[in-house]
């Protein structure tokens, strides 16, 4: 009876669970698989053997069976089938399979792992020198399955790099190399910095990584640096920055907290509220007895009282304590103590040295600016870096700007030769520079003197000039030479001389560069031209009519040329001046110009031929006037 009545149950059973299958396509779910493996899952050596035991809890099916690559064991009509599984290759599936009918059918994968130990070898893959890097390589082979493969690096047994690796093969891999690369690595994440207000400190983000990382300082979202180093200048608020360190294996980030203290300030916080601590109480509660030894389910009476008390009489004490609440107050940066105009000294005056100040929270960037161009604030400003500079605060609340004129002062300094030509009345091209102007001074052969802003021919000589303002002094010597055109000494000049006498005309000139004179004049054989040191003469001996006339004396050098004229006369004749002569040639030709006019004008007068127009005549014969010699008609 018992019997009859269970088989419906187990019809139903097996009912379900074939539709159950219906709906899933024929595929067994995890909740309806009678299956059952021992062990699921097998993690042996390559070449080794397993025992695998496989059970069903649905004994009504149509036969249990194991398939072993692409081969079938024997399908028993048991709940039950054992099964041995080679593992020689490196591929190899086993899985257990139950028919429940003639469509359906239920399976379990045993998961195999085949493994072989790999050999390693490390070496080095550089020659090993101070202060480079020294690279390791370590070589593995014969190694299944990779994807199993951790590879620990360690240093000084500690370690430095873990690597897996994703392949997912299982036959063995002949050789893998992993060189000693990791990614950068902090000693601690988290730093905290003291500093007194208005100071200056310098965070460092130091990080170990190979290849070398590369650094990235942000605050606030905002990029600052590139370096491992953030200098900051004038810390006057809490802030943090965050330094990250990157290759190409990993990319990390620490945070620097930067905590302000006051400078020689005693006084309580006006936000920060610190509850007085409570004295350490001990537990109220008293126990009479203390101790009770009493036999296992035997009853026992033990009295508990209380020392603390209230209006009320013995009361629980509470006792509630709040942790500290700091408010910070967040605002928009403000520009202070920044004048209109600011001077320093060349190479050591740097926008850093300025009293301008930022004051904000979050702690604003402090940025200097030229011409809209970003300038390094450290960096020693030149003499040509005077002008108008912008500084400009930032934080995530906002910004603000200011413009300073900045001055940059320097010694003086001359940029001359030590040589000079110049001109009478010309100037030296001798440049001063200084800021403030310097004051110069001339000496000429040890003696002071004045500027000599306008040079004249005796201002030859050797010079020392001196250059002083409030921040230095420079002294300069040198040679000037005045260049002047040349000036003839004698003449102009007539001098008369006998018929066959003798004469001598004289000339010379000064000038520098010393000039060159020479004569300009009618040869003769008796006429001669001499020198005499500066002194160019012309001789004449026994004088003819043929030697008198214009002599003319030339002076020249690379300023200029200078003549002189010397007339020579013999006594007793009568020399007309050249003057008259010219007057006289001109009054001849205006007197032949009036008779050429009027004698055109008097062989024109009465004299007209006409040509009659043809519409009128129809003759080509030209028409002659006749006169009376009073009126003409036409």
């Amino acid at each position: 009876m018992l019997t009859a009545c269970m088989l419906p149950l187990r019809m139903l059973g097996l009912l379900l669970l074939m539709l159950s299958l219906c709906d899933a396509h024929s595929i067994c779910p995890d909740e309806l698989n009678p299956l059952t493996l021992d062990v699921p899952k097998v993690i042996m050596n390559y070449g080794e053997s397993v025992e695998v035991n496989c059970s069903s809890t649905e004994e009504d099916h149509d036969g249990i069976y194991w398939r072993i690559g692409n081969k079938d064991s024997e399908h028993l009509q048991d709940s039950f089938i054992s099964q041995s599984v080679s593992l020689s290759e490196w591929n190899v599936t086993a899985e257990c399979k139950i028919n429940l009918n003639e469509t359906h059918e239920c399976s379990k994968q045993l998961e195999i792992t085949i493994y072989q130990n790999p050999t390693v070898n490390v070496l080095s893959i550089n020659t090993a020198v101070e202060g480079k890097l020294y690279g390791l390589q370590c070589d593995i082979g014969d190694v299944a399955p990779v994807q199993k493969l951790k590879v620990t690096w360690y240093k000084n047994n500690q370690t430095i790099r873990i690597e897996n690796f994703t392949n997912t093969t299982k036959t063995p891999v002949n050789k893998l190399i992993v060189s000693v690369e990791y990614a950068p690595e902090f000693k601690n994440t988290t730093e905290h910095v003291v500093v007194y207000e208005g100071e200056n400190v310098t965070l460092n983000c130091d990080a170990e990584g190979q290849p070398k990382p590369t650094f990235h300082w942000t605050h606030d979202g905002k990029k600052l640096s590139d370096t491992n180093d953030l200098n900051i200048i004038r810390v006057n608020t809490n802030t943090k920055y965050n330094c990250s360190a990157k290759n190409y294996l990993g990319n990390i980030t620490k945070e620097f907290h930067v905590y302000v203290s006051p400078r020689n300030i005693q006084r309580a916080p006006a936000i920060i509220t610190t509850p007085e601590p409570s004295k350490p109480r001990g537990c109220p509660l008293v126990l009479k007895p203390a101790k009770t030894v009493v036999r296992f389910g035997d009853p026992a009476s033990i009295n508990c009282s209380t020392s603390a008390t209230g209006p009320n009489g013995p009361e629980l004490v509470h006792i509630v304590t709040s942790s500290p609440y700091t408010a910070v107050v967040q605002y928009k940066p403000l520009i202070k103590d920044c004048p209109n105009h600011l001077t320093g000294v060349e190479h050591e005056f740097s926008l850093e040295k300025s009293p301008c100040q930022a004051d904000g929270n979050p702690l604003p960037i402090f940025l200097w600016k030229y011409d809209g161009k970003m300038i390094n604030a450290n960096e020693p400003l030149t003499r040509t870096q005077s002008g108008i500079y912008t500084a400009e605060v930032s934080n995530s609340l906002g910004k603000s700007n200011t413009s300073v004129h900045i001055t940059i002062e320097y010694g003086p300094k001359f940029t001359c030769n030590d040589h000079y030509e110049v001109q009478v009345n010309s100037t030296l091209q001798c440049e001063l520079e200084g800021n403030p102007k310097p004051d110069i001074k001339w000496l000429k052969d040890g003696k002071m003197m004045a500027s000599p802003w306008r040079w004249t021919k005796y201002d030859s000589g050797y010079y020392s000039l001196s250059a002083t303002n409030k921040h230095g002094n420079q002294t300069l010597k040198l040679y000037i030479d005045v260049l002047f055109a040349p000036e003839i000494n004698e003449g102009p000049y007539s001098k008369e001389v006998n018929l066959h006498g003798n004469v001598t005309l004289n000339c010379s000139a000064e000038g520098n560069p010393r000039p060159i004179v020479y004569w300009n004049y009618a040869t003769a054989a008796n006429v001669w031209n001499t020198t005499r040191g500066h002194m160019k003469s012309i001789i004449i001996t026994g004088a003819t009519y043929t030697n008198a006339g214009v002599y003319i004396c030339v002076a020249t050098n690379k300023v200029g040329s200078v003549k002189s004229n010397f007339t020579l006369t013999m006594k007793g004749e009568r020399v007309f001046p050249l003057k008259f002569i010219w007057w006289l040639l001109i009054g001849l030709i205006v007197i032949l110009v009036f008779i050429v006019i009027v004698y055109k004008r008097w062989k024109k007068h009465g004299r007209y031929s006409f040509i009659p127009h043809k519409d009128n005549d129809g003759s080509d014969i030209p028409m002659s006037p006749q006169s009376n010699g009073a009126n003409d008609r036409v």
